[in-house]
């Protein structure tokens, strides 16, 4: 019998569990883009909410067209596993190992390179843009070592929304993409 602890319900009410092999039927967009939308950036360390599924919809805007979906997916295993904050996740083999396999079977379910350095340097775009926006001082960016990330062309503002908003932008971005 299966520990409690090994799975998560999913917002569609699928079990989730982590130490089985992830098949497709189990990957499911509408519950990625919930829970991105419930989620806020910066580990909750900033003043208005601003969900992943908005820097999600963000990155997908700053890659060219082919690598777009690949973009907008690139966090995609914190629908299930949530956000640990990068320094944190760094200290975690274990939680590497399963982020790894989960985020290989989103690339296969949606035929992604979820890898590719040029989505790296989106989401580091992405971040410094979110840093300057959704924070008060300046020096923050400083802090996380992003000035040569600095923009010359923002592609848009940054305008937190509540977490439904979030979902359908999200959702919305990918129905864009995948026509």
């Amino acid at each position: 019998m299966r520990e409690q602890s090994s799975f998560i319900i999913t917002s569609s009410l699928k079990k989730f569990y982590f130490d089985d092999d992830i098949h497709d039927n189990i990957i499911d967009i509408r519950d990625i883009a919930h829970a991105l939308s419930n989620i806020c950036r910066f580990g909750g360390h900033i003043e208005r909410f601003y969900s992943v599924a908005e820097h999600s919809v963000l990155v997908s805007k700053l890659v060219p067209k082919e690598h777009a979906l690949a973009g907008l997916l690139h966090d995609a295993t914190e629908a299930y596993m949530g956000d640990v904050v990068s320094p944190l996740k760094y200290l975690l083999d274990d939680y590497k190992y399963y982020e790894n396999k989960l985020s290989t079977a989103i690339e296969k379910k949606f035929s992604v390179d979820l890898k590719n350095p040029i989505i790296k340097k989106a989401d580091l775009t992405a971040l410094y843009i979110e840093a300057a926006s959704l924070y008060t001082e300046n020096t923050v960016i400083e802090h996380f070592g992003l000035e040569d990330y600095k923009s010359d062309k923002r592609l848009e503002e940054i305008h937190p929304m509540p977490p439904i908003a979030g979902y359908q932008l999200f959702l919305k971005r990918f129905e864009e993409l995948t026509k």
